[in-house]
């Protein structure tokens, strides 16, 4: 209603060549004006709506995004990345937001920090959210999960997999010398501070054919050697340009074969 007052009061001050005066006299043009006015170019109050769109890998991808860096609040939903060293990633999660709610994000620099903030808003897109399983509020405090519909589909297992690591995961290479000579390879780790998502991701790794552990207080998931790395590199992959990246410098191939470090 601010809105339409302002605008009220702006029309008032052009029929009348003053502010202020006699308030029912205003009251009474405001009415008048009101009634004349096409109430449909307003649209306070009233929700923003999509198509809700169908359960598939995309979404899968996109719930994964959300659970890592993402976040459900009571009118808009946001993720959150480095400005610098995810901005090329920050394009990919955009256009599956635009994909999937046919909708344009905004992207927001935080103050005083080396993050963004990508945020769409709309009540029905964070009803829609919590209708997937994605909670609103503490992540953590609620232990986040990944939720039931993909677990029970392995290619959305897969996608959600992809999103989780994208964002909370890390590709980083280990080394180590014996008997003079020096050896490298690449580990995978994620972390998250929700134990029920540490060990779903580490049930759905091992079902996919992964050596996959839990260390550093249950709160850390790793997949160590070479033969799974590279086995997630072509059965998964990655959309985040700063893994690729990685990966490419290590010389760890798309197609699975090993590749000597």
């Amino acid at each position: 209603m601010k809105k339409i007052a302002i605008i009220g009061g702006i029309e008032n001050m052009k029929q009348n060549l003053r502010i202020g005066g006699n308030a029912n006299y205003r009251l009474e043009k405001w009415r008048q004006w009101w009634d004349k006015t096409d109430k449909k170019s307003f649209s306070l109050g009233k929700r923003k709506t999509f198509p809700k769109p169908p359960k598939s890998e995309m979404l899968a991808e996109f719930v994964g995004i959300m659970i890592g860096d993402g976040g459900v609040a009571p009118y808009h939903i946001s993720v959150t990345l480095h400005s610098t060293d995810e901005k090329k990633y920050s394009r990919h999660v955009c256009k599956l937001i635009q994909k999937l709610f046919f909708m344009t994000p905004k992207i927001y620099q935080k103050k005083n920090s080396k993050a963004i903030d990508i945020v769409a808003h709309g009540k029905n897109l964070v009803e829609y959210c919590r209708s997937i399983g994605l909670p609103q509020g503490n992540k953590i405090k609620q232990k986040i999960d990944i939720p039931v519909w993909i677990k029970l589909n392995q290619s959305y297992s897969l996608s959600c997999i992809r999103g989780l690591i994208d964002t909370d995961g890390s590709f980083y290479e280990h080394s180590y010398m014996s008997k003079g000579k020096q050896y490298s390879y690449v580990k995978m780790s994620f972390t998250n501070g929700s134990y029920a998502l540490i060990l779903s991701v580490r049930n759905i790794l091992i079902k996919l054919g992964f050596s996959a552990r839990i260390v550093k207080n249950l709160l850390d998931v790793r997949v160590e050697s070479k033969k799974d790395i590279d086995k997630y590199v072509k059965l998964i992959g990655t959309h985040n340009p700063k893994h690729q990246y990685k990966l490419s410098k290590w010389k760890v191939a798309p197609n699975g074969k090993a590749a000597v470090c």
